[in-house]
């Protein structure tokens, strides 16, 4: 299990969150598969919650697309069935 308690948006924004630790977990021998499930069903059964970290009929989800399973970099998220953050440039990564 992979966790985490970054809680300010400016840091989550500059640094990332769980991609992150995603990176560095396959850059130090994880499998990126087996990383994901480290940060998303993993954490969701420890703590009961049997409806979360996995896509599946019944379960939420939140989502992320990333370019690649090496960087995690993201691209566009989605938090309550909504696109909540998306890529646009260099100049201005990301609105939401």
């Amino acid at each position: 299990m992979i966790v985490t308690d970054i809680a300010d948006p400016q840091e989550l924004v500059e640094e990332g969150g769980m991609n992150l630790l995603l990176k560095k977990a396959v850059r130090l021998g994880f499998d990126p598969v087996k990383a994901i499930r480290m940060v998303t069903v993993n954490v969701a059964r420890y703590f009961g919650l049997n409806d979360l970290g996995g896509i599946a009929p019944g379960n939420m989800a939140d989502l992320v697309v990333v370019e690649d399973l090496k960087d995690f970099h993201c691209h566009k998220v989605w938090a309550g069935g909504l696109l909540v953050a998306q890529k646009r440039d260099r100049q201005r990564p990301w609105r939401g």
